[in-house]
């Protein structure tokens, strides 16, 4: 039997060869192109589909919500699309009123999912899908010079729901620990509390440079409000991007970080997490090594190929047409 994916909404058709947008990138043009490596016949949005088709939408644009009232569809989501008011989060009741399925990328989401539901009077199935990884294991590196080369990375929404002064800079200032911080995103950011800091401008997002960037540091440190409604859903592909990459990680405790602490540094005593490695290098590598050993275990391709071929056997066995 064949499927189709086909993107579900015309607003990123630009970017179907080149994807910029990580929610985009990781959720729907990677499944694409493991769903092709296995053999499936898959696509974007294209203008012929007919009425046996069923969408994997994973926008909560309202483009295509007339078109898909007499649809089959399977809603993905990313982020918490019940905090935005008006139509943004209209578009998502809508769509997870009429799917025939959802799937999310976090634990966390999936509760509060299922708590919509509930409120909801809806029986629907649920699906955990985690993100595709970015990158492919490099070498775990920590040789620390004299003065420490410190990275973050991330969407200036992301940037915004840290308090870098007293988690960050006010402790690094106070401490023995000479450091150069950069800064890696879409926009330009300043964080407060110091000035001792760079900003490196990814935008539109290229792949190779973040890679570059990260292979020049000597740690990535991901601080945000662990405890904000719109981060306790987000997935945790920015730390295991850090890890694969062979970089040892320093984040706050996400819910979805939690399950790496045996391999990153989770918590927001980061000089104090900071003192501990570069006292113990050796073990700081060896984190970082198992930690890419389980990520790749757990979250290879080929595992998260599998959980969305079952979810769309589960759902649509009898359809020929899947969009996403």
């Amino acid at each position: 039997m064949n499927y189709r994916f086909i993107r579900g909404d015309k607003l990123y058709q630009e970017y179907c060869e080149k994807p910029v947008i990580a929610s985009h990138r990781l959720r729907m043009h990677y499944t694409i192109e493991n769903l092709k490596r296995n053999g499936y016949d898959v696509d974007y949005l294209k203008d012929n589909d007919d009425e046996n088709t069923t969408y994997i939408i994973g926008t909560t644009t309202g483009n295509e919500i007339s078109k898909l009232k007499q649809k089959n569809f399977i809603y993905d989501m990313c982020d918490n699309e019940f905090l935005y008011e008006g139509n943004r989060q209209q578009v998502s009741l809508h769509y997870c009123i009429h799917s025939k399925a959802i799937t999310v990328c976090s634990e966390y989401l999936y509760k509060i999912v299922k708590n919509v539901l509930n409120q909801l009077n809806l029986q629907k199935p649920v699906y955990i899908i985690e993100d595709y990884l970015n990158f492919s294991s490099h070498k775990p590196h920590f040789e620390p010079k004299d003065v420490l080369n410190i990275l973050w990375y991330g969407d200036t929404f992301n940037f915004q729901y840290a308090d870098w002064k007293n988690l960050v800079f006010d402790p690094l200032n106070n401490s023995d620990i000479k450091y150069n911080f950069k800064f890696m995103s879409n926009k330009m950011i300043v964080p407060h509390g110091s000035t001792n800091f760079e900003v490196l401008m990814n935008d539109p997002y290229n792949m190779n440079f973040h890679k570059q960037k990260v292979l020049e540091s000597d740690i990535i440190l991901l601080c945000i409000d662990e405890k904000h409604p719109a981060v306790v859903t987000k997935s945790f592909n920015k730390l295991s991007d850090g890890l694969i990459l062979g970089r040892p990680v320093f984040a706050s405790p996400q819910p979805s970080y939690l399950e790496f602490s045996d391999y990153a540094f989770i918590g927001n005593n980061f000089v104090d997490n900071l003192h501990y490695a570069l006292k113990n290098p050796s073990e700081v590598i060896e984190r970082v090594k198992r930690g890419q050993q389980y990520i790749n275990d757990e979250y290879s391709d080929e595992k998260i190929t599998s959980k969305w071929i079952e979810t769309i056997t589960r759902t649509c066995f009898n359809e020929k047409e899947i969009i996403l």
